[in-house]
């Protein structure tokens, strides 16, 4: 009998990128407070990698809960820039101003994910990337912003990399898929180690 996977995400990008590497799977969204969960971490000054990881851990184990013998990927991704722990810019007017900040200059990604099975957390990683952005002219934001709202609006950078938001960058250090919110490679891994890869259903 073929081994489930599922995807405690709703997100169109993560469950291509798994699809692409032959981890075929089931997606299942986890809701869960992740304002709430930020800002209380953040009053205890726990470092944004940790943020991730509590994220990415909560969603998987609550999916968990429901399907005990799956195996379920929690994922979720941080931005940090200039030491603060930014989130997904809830109007434009956000985005623009954040974009304008970030022009020019570097911020990091720090994308966790965390594998439960039977209700226990068996396989983590945290991976990192910085970004460079292109210094960027106001009205370029502002028609880049106004022109794909409808597809960056739940971007944490407020761009897409994957899309025509690679114009904005100028360079990438780290792993790239961490800016998609993913660590691929090493979740790959996993699976052709525990012998499910290209097997899932």
């Amino acid at each position: 009998m073929p081994q489930i996977v599922i995807l405690a995400s709703s997100s169109q990008i993560r469950s291509q990128l798994l699809n692409n590497a032959g981890v075929f799977h089931r997606v299942k969204n986890a809701l869960i407070d992740e304002d709430g969960v930020k800002a209380a971490l953040k009053l205890e000054r726990r470092p944004p990698r940790d943020v991730a990881d509590a994220l990415a851990d909560m969603k998987s184990r609550k999916i968990s809960i429901q399907y005990p013998d799956s195996f379920i990927i929690g994922c979720d991704q941080v931005l940090v820039f200039n030491g603060e722990l930014y989130s997904k810019p809830k109007t434009k007017i956000d985005m623009i101003s954040q974009l304008s900040g970030m022009s020019g200059k570097t911020h990091e990604f720090f994308s966790s994910s965390v594998i439960y099975r039977e209700r226990t957390p068996i396989w983590r990683h945290i991976g990192m990337a910085k970004v460079t952005l292109r210094d960027l002219s106001l009205k370029f934001i502002e028609t880049y912003v106004e022109e794909g709202w409808d597809t960056i609006k739940d971007c944490t950078g407020g761009y897409k990399i994957e899309g025509n938001g690679v114009g904005l960058v100028k360079k990438i250090e780290g792993d790239y898929f961490s800016i998609l919110g993913l660590p691929l490679l090493e979740i790959a891994s996993f699976f052709e180690t525990h012998g499910v890869l290209d097997k899932c259903k």
